[in-house]
């Protein structure tokens, strides 16, 4: 028997899956863990199918590790929405759950600002011959041919190293280099005052340099979609939450799911002492996409200004105005509120 038909017989000797899914920067992170510290909870499970969304590996792989990870008779698990956006997967996996799925979402204007900063910053973390290699080009571009520079000024701008090989160095070397193009003095200081200012217009070539790592599809809006539209389709229960919502108001939202998923609410929920990640996350490059959870220890009213549209990039702002924004909208029109029932 193979994992997935196993987790559908746990399925109907009684083992109750609730399910958080949201595009990627929505603060879903910190739902989960309010939500998994409600007494019900055997095991939370955090992002099961990145694997397979995010680095190819099957299905099948994503289900037995799934299975074994599962303990007691209720879980929580939480994921992002484009790593289940292929329709059949989808549609398997959800079969499995009875009660309303919760969808996190977050204004796509901010979850977009907070997905450049963070790939920005990972950037100057993780070495990647990718990234090396349209510097590189991006470098001999801006002086006519790579080709033709002295050794001498080579070394100077990126040192002596193997330009074929993954290397920090290097590519901090580049990312400086690319940042005095763009008129700052180093890349540090090029990602602060993008992040002070809110303008990343003038970024459009590097972040479009990489369509694996900063893939429109990875924003989650398109698959949160059809989603929605199939949940819709089969009259599957679902529960929209506007996260800036949630955190202006998290006791009432808190208690609104918990009585959806006929779970224990209690006030310890909204408070903690420290956050665990999976085991997948745990990389120096990937503990910056948890940076604010980790550092906290309760739910905060959100503070940060929402970025006008034209502080992206043209690419960037046409998926938000051809696919986010009439996603999110149209989603807000059914989301929780405090005048609203649950769906």
């Amino acid at each position: 028997m193979d994992a997935y038909s196993k987790l559908t017989e746990l399925v109907h000797q009684g083992l109750d899956i609730r399910l958080v899914l949201a595009p990627p920067r929505s603060g879903s992170t910190m739902l989960e863990k309010v939500l998994s510290a409600s007494n019900t909870f055997d095991k939370a499970i955090h992002e099961p199918f990145i694997d397979y969304g995010y680095r190819g590996i099957e299905e099948a792989r994503c289900y037995e590790q799934l299975l074994s990870e599962i303990e007691g008779s209720d879980i929580l698990i939480k994921d992002m929405a484009h790593f289940l956006t292929n329709k059949a997967v989808f549609e398997r996996f959800v079969s499995l759950i009875d009660k309303p799925i919760v969808y996190n979402l977050r204004n796509p204007l901010l979850c977009a600002e907070s997905r450049i900063k963070v790939m920005l910053k990972s950037t100057a973390i993780k070495p990647r011959t990718s990234t090396q290699t349209w510097l590189l080009d991006y470098l001999a571009k801006n002086h006519s041919n790579w080709e033709t520079i002295s050794e001498v000024e080579k070394s100077r701008l990126v040192g002596r190293q193997d330009f074929s090989i993954a290397n920090l160095k290097l590519q901090t070397g580049l990312l400086n280099y690319y940042a005095k193009t763009k008129g700052e003095s180093d890349w540090e200081q090029l990602v602060s005052n993008a992040s002070a200012e809110q303008t990343y217009s003038h970024l459009g070539d590097f972040l479009s340099s990489n369509p694996k790592r900063f893939s429109l599809s990875g924003f989650g809006w398109g698959a949160v979609g059809e989603q929605l539209a199939h949940l819709d389709k089969i009259n599957k229960p679902y529960l929209i939450i506007n996260n800036t919502d949630f955190r202006n108001n998290p006791e009432y939202f808190s208690k609104a799911i918990c009585e959806s998923w006929n779970i224990d609410y209690n006030e310890s929920m909204l408070n903690w002492d420290e956050i665990s990640i999976g085991e997948k996350q745990c990389r120096a490059q990937d503990k910056v996409w948890y940076e604010s959870i980790i550092n906290s220890s309760s739910v905060k009213p959100p503070t940060e200004p929402v970025p006008p549209i034209k502080a992206f990039p043209e690419f960037i702002q046409n998926y938000l105005n051809d696919v986010a924004i009439p996603i999110y909208e149209k989603a807000m029109e059914s989301k929780l509120s405090v005048k609203v029932k649950v769906r």
